[in-house]
């Protein structure tokens, strides 16, 4: 195990506290430490040049981060970065540079349509992407654009729609959208050709389209709790489809 040192002011008088950082797993563990973003950003920064190669997992759940620092770009072999439950209202365009991140959980923070930057769609790796419990009115186009993401987790936030740009999202296997105010499903979500999970419980949906019919390898598709009646006939082409909520 080695040690950073993590210093924080308090009025005339400087504190210096130890946190333990487990190497031998290649982890950065800062959650459930009441954390600001000052901590962490001099956490992240005052790490040997080793670690900032040899780390690729940094958790810092649970903390009250207003920001990511832009040290966050140090580490190159990044593969899994947890903010989860913080206090996040955007993503830096640092992010991008951590392009071997692979799992990517921004999950109940301040996040919304505006939040991410331009250059998102770099993290080509990006496979796992949770933005769920946020305060996402649609689908940020540069999402959209990240078209390697297999696993899109977007419940719990405020989505009205979709754009027909979730076209471009080729890869998605799971697509996670319920407890949302959706009310309509655009007919290009019938070009998701990998799609096995699709996840539009809780919403307000008083139809689907017929090209749902399209997503050959869906296995799971949940819409209990929603304004449907019926449902297109052609469902019934779904030949993997296992698992079905309508009426609950």
């Amino acid at each position: 195990m080695a040690e950073f040192r993590r210093i924080r002011n308090e009025g005339n008088r400087g504190r210096v506290e130890s946190m333990a950082i487990s190497q031998s797993q290649n982890l950065l563990e800062f959650s459930n430490s009441r954390m600001e973003s000052q901590d962490f950003t001099e956490a992240l920064t005052i790490q040997p040049y080793k670690v900032y190669k040899s780390v690729e997992t940094i958790f810092a759940a649970n903390n009250v981060l207003v920001s990511i620092p832009e040290s966050i770009a140090y580490y190159t072999n990044l593969k899994t970065l947890d903010l989860s439950n913080n206090q996040l209202t955007e993503i830096p365009d640092c992010i991008s540079k951590c392009m071997n991140l692979v799992r990517l959980i921004v999950r109940n923070n301040f996040l919304d349509e505006d939040s991410f930057p331009k250059t998102f769609p770099r993290l080509t790796n990006l496979r796992d992407l949770n933005v769920g419990g946020n305060q996402l009115k649609r689908i940020p186009y540069e999402i959209m654009e990240s078209e390697n993401i297999e696993n899109l987790q977007l419940g719990g936030n405020q989505i009205e729609m979709f754009s027909r740009d979730i076209r471009m999202m080729k890869n998605l296997e799971v697509l996670y959208l319920g407890g949302n105010q959706i009310t309509e499903v655009p007919p290009e979500v019938g070009e998701l050709s990998q799609l096995k999970v699709f996840v539009l419980c809780d919403n307000k949906l008083e139809s689907l389209p017929a090209s749902i019919s399209q997503l050959k390898h869906l296995k799971s598709l949940l819409l209990h709790r929603n304004r449907l009646t019926t449902l297109p006939v052609q469902i019934i082409k779904l030949k993997n489809l296992m698992e079905v909520s309508f009426f609950l």
